[in-house]
């Protein structure tokens, strides 16, 4: 028999949560400003299957804000979002805070009291990944201290937008020349050519809310 749960309508977040979405243009100007209101659905994903974070808002713009701001997804306006649940005591707690950067735009569907716009978001690291290329070698090294110098000294995990950075240790130094790869090509090659310190392979590169992961 069914036990004796509580039943609930499909969540509505906007009446259920507290949060905030607020856009940094182009210029940086500040304050950021705040775009909730004008928002029809907020979708974001992690997965271990995929580097970074990313996601996709609809907005219904009444006022004329994509066109004055000029957002056109080139990768310099930025989305400051939080999201606060209540937890089992009804208290609010964060679940999600994360910086994106807007990186595609739609183009506008008009109607008479707005204009509609689905507005493609991801981490500010993806774009760094994508403008960054390696070409060198690393000898006498595992492949746990390769990947901590590739988050540290060229992606800047923790530098300009923080970001915590998880590495589980590995064994086996390795010799390796990285023929003009993204830092993401050299961590993904890494993650199925290692194997940790506690003798487990198959590590995986990921982004959650909390950062960075290369983890069995």
């Amino acid at each position: 028999m069914p036990g004796p749960f509580p039943t609930h309508e499909t969540l509505d977040t906007k009446t259920t949560s507290d949060w905030s979405c607020g856009l940094t243009n182009y210029r940086g100007d500040h304050p950021a400003i705040e775009m909730s209101s004008m928002i029809d659905q907020l979708s974001i994903w992690e997965s271990i299957f995929t580097n970074c974070m990313s996601g996709n808002i609809i907005v219904k713009d009444g006022a004329g804000l994509v066109e004055s701001n000029g957002i056109v997804g080139s990768g310099l306006e930025e989305v400051h979002i939080e999201i606060m649940t209540p937890n089992m005591s009804d208290e609010k707690t964060s679940n999600l805070e994360k910086v994106f950067k807007i990186d595609s735009i739609s183009q506008g569907v008009k109607n008479p009291k707005y204009t509609g716009y689905h507005i493609g978001i991801s981490s500010p690291y993806a774009l760094i990944n994508n403008m960054s290329k390696i070409s060198r070698s690393f000898m006498k090294m595992t492949a746990s201290e390769i990947v901590e110098y590739v988050g540290t000294n060229i992606m800047e995990f923790g530098g300009f937008l923080w970001t915590d950075f998880t590495v589980s240790p590995s064994m086996h130094e390795k010799q390796i020349v990285v023929p003009n790869w993204n830092p993401f090509q050299l961590i993904n090659f890494l993650a199925k050519n290692s194997v940790s310190e506690k003798g487990e392979s198959n590590y995986v590169f990921f982004e959650n809310n909390d950062g960075f992961k290369f983890v069995t």
